[in-house]
């Protein structure tokens, strides 16, 4: 699977994550905890691997990824607040904040940064990179208690 599908697929997971944590579709902690491993694991396979073939190629692409990074700690900082907030009254606010900000960050970078990988690099490396990115992903799960079969 190449680094695009394997990145917006795993988009897909967050998204529904943070759907039933948002919809209250189930305990709120459980959720979060899930949530915080999956958005760690993704964050570390994406920086690691994948944001360092658009870094010193052209100023524009380094500034999305350099912006991407910092949203990634944005929604970690997001997340963190909402935990700490579970059973207050501002709970939901800080869930739809973290949810906003996520869902942004992943059109952007589905817009913007995802594209310039593909035109960057050849298909044997997209490939490469896409394998790379879920080994270490899956490890970064397993290491969380979030193991294989969680996807």
């Amino acid at each position: 699977m190449d680094a695009m599908t394997a990145i917006t697929r795993d988009h897909e997971r967050l998204t529904n994550l943070m759907r039933c944590l948002r919809d209250h579709e189930a305990e709120p902690v459980t959720v979060m905890a899930e949530l915080r491993a999956r958005l760690a694991a993704h964050t570390t396979a994406e920086e690691e691997l994948v944001y360092g073939p658009l870094l010193g190629v052209d100023p524009a692409e380094e500034y999305a990824v350099r912006h991407g990074i910092t949203e990634h700690r944005d929604a970690e900082n997001r997340l963190a607040a909402a935990q700490a907030a579970v059973g207050t009254a501002g709970f939901d606010t800080l869930v739809a904040e973290f949810v906003d900000a996520v869902t942004l960050h992943i059109r952007e970078e589905e817009s913007r940064i995802l594209p310039d990988l593909v035109r960057e690099v050849s298909e044997e490396q997209l490939e490469r990179l896409g394998a790379l990115f879920e080994d270490r992903r899956r490890s970064e799960l397993d290491e969380a208690g979030f193991g294989y079969s969680a996807g």
